[in-house]
């Protein structure tokens, strides 16, 4: 259950679209949103909204209102505080324009990741939802660093918005694609986009992609062998047998032929379906692909016109989850619409 959701505000295009997305989840689950503007050391590309506040702060000295809790810092941070002020108010009418109820503005200082961080976890949220890019100069490998380091390290399930023309919200949600694998991460994504179809009445579909003819290891123990035939059974039996590995593979992954191979799969997404139908939704769609699982994921949201991805994501360490370039952070990078990452 989603409860309380985070998104930062730092006043670009691309955050407002992700407090679009925030407002209309938190609309749909009454959940609480809190924004957060981490302010900025410089006004960088927002130049248009420094000038703004800066005519603002100078109306408001002149009138005589008090209007900064840091007078002794130098006059352009004081301007960029007022201006953090400003985002966040529009930022929360903005929400409540969207069906947010219960909105929280929160103004913080110091590194933008790691405040976002800071107030993900204290207090815990379920959700931290924010744009691919924002105002800051300051890019990464691939999401830019913000977004790289926070969807990362989140405790929590994250939501990275990439905006596109004319994008509002979640409004216009139609269709959601689920990659799935059977495993425990891909169950908790399954579970939240059936909730998601049902609450914005939109599509479903579930794909799990088969790579280069061998079955890995979790694949394998997400199958239910009851729901089998016998032949695939025996099939699966022989290969998982000493004999079947050569010598001193004692890791290897047991060879299966693609015809078997198929058969697992075809019993992976029928688990999900099952799933599916147990929480309201009779008409999820399923579809075994073959190939790079990247790509394959890609193409088919193209071919689908899906407006979201649901997918999980498995635990990495902090070291390893910053270096590794996983399936999931790679489409969630490539793709040209909105993915939620469960944890």
């Amino acid at each position: 259950m989603i409860q309380k959701i985070l998104t930062p505000l730092d006043g670009s295009n691309n955050a407002n679209i992700a407090l679009d997305v925030a407002a209309d989840i938190a609309a749909k689950y009454g959940a609480h949103l809190k924004i957060l503007h981490v302010g900025l050391r410089q006004p960088g590309p927002l130049k248009e909204l420094y000038e703004a506040a800066e005519q603002s702060f100078e109306q408001a000295e002149r009138s005589g209102r008090w209007t900064s809790d840091y007078p002794d810092w130098p006059r352009h941070l004081q301007v960029l505080d007022h201006m953090g002020r400003m985002i966040l108010d529009g930022g929360q009418a903005r929400a409540k324009d969207r069906g947010a109820a219960s909105v929280e503005t929160v103004i913080d200082w110091g590194g933008e990741g790691e405040r976002i961080l800071h107030h993900s976890k204290h207090p815990a949220v379920d959700m931290i939802v924010m744009g691919s890019r924002g105002a800051s100069p300051v890019q990464g490998l691939f999401l830019g660093s913000i977004s790289h380091k926070v969807f990362h390290l989140a405790p929590c399930t994250c939501v990275t918005v990439h905006a596109a023309e004319g994008q509002s919200g979640l409004g216009e949600l139609k269709r959601i694609l689920v990659p799935f694998d059977g495993s425990d991460h891909a169950m908790k994504a399954v579970e939240l986009a059936c909730d998601m179809a049902e609450k914005f009445d939109a599509g479903l579909k579930f794909v799990l992609v088969l790579e280069g003819g061998e079955s890995p290891e979790h694949l394998l123990s997400a199958v239910d062998m009851d729901t089998l035939d016998a032949e695939t059974r025996q099939a699966l039996d022989e290969a998982k047998a000493p004999g079947s590995l050569p010598m001193g593979a004692v890791l290897a992954v047991p060879m299966i032929s693609k015809t078997v191979l198929k058969k697992v799969g075809e019993a992976v997404l029928a688990h999900a379906k099952k799933t599916a139908a147990h929480k309201g939704i009779a008409m999820a769609e399923t579809e075994l692909l073959d190939g790079d699982p990247v790509h394959c994921i890609l193409e088919t949201v193209e071919q689908d016109r899906a407006d979201l991805i649901v997918m999980g994501m498995r635990g990495l360490g902090e070291v390893e989850g910053m270096l590794v370039g996983s399936v999931s952070y790679k489409v969630n990078h490539l793709a040209p619409c909105t993915c939620i990452t469960v944890r």
